[in-house]
């Protein structure tokens, strides 16, 4: 439901706005270049960094990671066979890539039709330029009913990332790592409800210290942390005879601390204008998944490296990359 609203909004508003336009996206562009000023020409595209390496790094950042966000991991779960779960990843690359270009027309929409002075002067973070270009499109009604999609995909969103991470914990790191097993299913409940709120109270507190800062940094370190963690540890796992449970855990910690630590010493949260932190940048690099992705392939690599691994494992692999490359099940594969 969260999707269907979320790209019928979306899409709706794209298409006011490019038939504002007369269909002519090269009309669109020129229209965000003459009321942009010529010091703030970054919402045109190529000129968002000066310096090539930042562009690298967000490229590679939002390339690498899209194959580690969870909308697509998710998708290993919900179905029903390697067939379906190759038809699922497909829909779901499908639908992320066309809102990545819905985002562009609306991001570019709202400058050329609302004017850069303007939107600064309304809402100096940008995180409103969304509701604002619905009512400049079609008045109170169209922003009340984006800003109706926009609460709808956020609540859909947390409640995800809540019932993931009480999930994780109380299952596998509370059951399995520190109780052994040794637990009765109300105990694991309520170490899944304190989970919950520890993460709904720190996700909160997190939320009032942005609220005057535009928060779109919190994307490129999503896609960097998905990229640094998630990722070695797909690739490993279906590409690496040798790789093991110590290497999974070694990737996802060192990309995952990689990616909190380069943030943290970054321009987004250490700025003498505006930051967290008023100091000079440690990391000059806003988007630092070019030194964060190499440290999480080579914590997994190192992992698996320094640690050995059993026949038995070494079987199963062959066994799992078989039906990974084919779909064909052996017969140990099958119940």
């Amino acid at each position: 439901m969260k999707t269907v609203v979320l790209m019928s909004g979306t899409f709706l508003l794209a298409l006011i706005v490019f038939s504002g336009f007369d269909w002519n996206a090269a009309e669109l562009v020129a229209q965000v270049k003459t009321g942009t000023p010529l010091d703030e020409q970054f919402f045109l595209p190529g000129n968002l960094y000066n310096e090539p390496l930042e562009s690298l790094s967000l490229h590679l950042a939002l390339i690498l990671g899209t194959a580690g966000l969870p909308h697509i991991l998710i998708r290993f779960f919900t179905v029903q066979n390697t067939r379906e779960v190759r038809k699922s990843l497909l829909t779901a690359s499908w639908i992320i890539g066309s809102f990545y270009i819905i985002a562009l027309v609306l991001g570019l929409g709202t400058v050329a039709l609302i004017g850069y002075q303007e939107l600064v002067s309304l809402d100096p973070t940008g995180n409103l330029a969304a509701p604002l270009l619905a009512e400049e499109l079609g008045g109170d009604f169209l922003m009340a009913f984006i800003a109706a999609i926009a609460f709808t995909t956020i609540i859909a969103v947390v409640a995800g990332l809540v019932i993931s991470a009480t999930t994780a914990f109380s299952h596998d790191v509370y059951f399995h790592i520190l109780k052994k097993g040794q637990v009765t299913e109300k105990t694991q409940l309520r170490a899944a409800q304190w989970t919950a709120f520890v993460v709904g109270l720190i996700s909160t507190l997190f939320a009032i210290g942005l609220e005057n800062i535009n928060v779109t940094f919190l994307v490129s370190l999503t896609f960097i942390v998905a990229a640094s963690s998630n990722l070695p540890v797909l690739l490993f796992t279906i590409y690496w005879k040798r790789f093991n449970e110590v290497g999974v855990m070694t990737g996802m910690i060192s990309g995952l601390v990689a990616s909190l630590t380069l943030l943290l010493l970054g321009p987004h949260i250490m700025n003498p204008e505006g930051g967290w932190i008023p100091h000079e940048p440690v990391i000059p690099l806003a988007n630092p998944g070019i030194i964060a992705i190499p440290i999480g392939f080579l914590g997994a690599f190192l992992g698996s490296i320094l640690t050995q691994r059993s026949a038995q494992a070494t079987t199963e692999f062959r066994q799992f990359y078989l039906k990974a490359q084919t779909g064909i099940e052996t017969r140990e594969d099958r119940p």
